[in-house]
């Protein structure tokens, strides 16, 4: 790399290093922040399919991103605090799904074939318990 490359492009380098390591390794998955073009550089290089994971930290984040620029019902947060009320509740939302991620990982040691059927039931969980019925089966 020469120091007037530009350093953000991602999908460049990600591609270079993908180049690089073909002979010895084998990429079958490819875990960034889900925003760049880092993982379109893998995947140029792949010959095969690559699997696009996001990390946590990003996928809390855009969790967070997308219930705040939910549109909900006008009496979902009322007061003259709602703003503050729809970013609490886009917290809390993060907070959980991301809980419930982890003990899944935990409780099924990582195998996504076992998690994935579990998540839509996580959502529903979730609402009941903000209609005031946690922990109710």
């Amino acid at each position: 790399m020469s120091e007037s490359d530009p350093i953000g492009d991602e999908g460049r380098w990600s591609e270079i290093v993908a180049r690089n390591i073909s002979n010895e390794v084998q990429v079958t998955g490819y875990t960034g922040d889900g925003d760049s073009r880092s993982h379109a550089g893998v995947r140029k290089e792949s010959e095969h399919t690559i699997l696009h994971f996001k990390d946590i930290r990003h996928l809390r984040n855009s969790l967070k991103r997308a219930v705040y620029a939910a549109n909900f019902s006008s009496n979902m947060f009322k007061g003259s605090s709602n703003a503050n009320l729809k970013n609490r509740f886009a917290l809390s939302i993060k907070q959980r799904c991301i809980a419930e991620l982890k003990m899944a990982l935990t409780f099924y040691n990582g195998d996504l074939n076992k998690i994935k059927p579990s998540r839509p039931k996580v959502a529903d969980a979730i609402v009941a318990c903000f209609g005031g019925y946690c922990g109710e089966p």
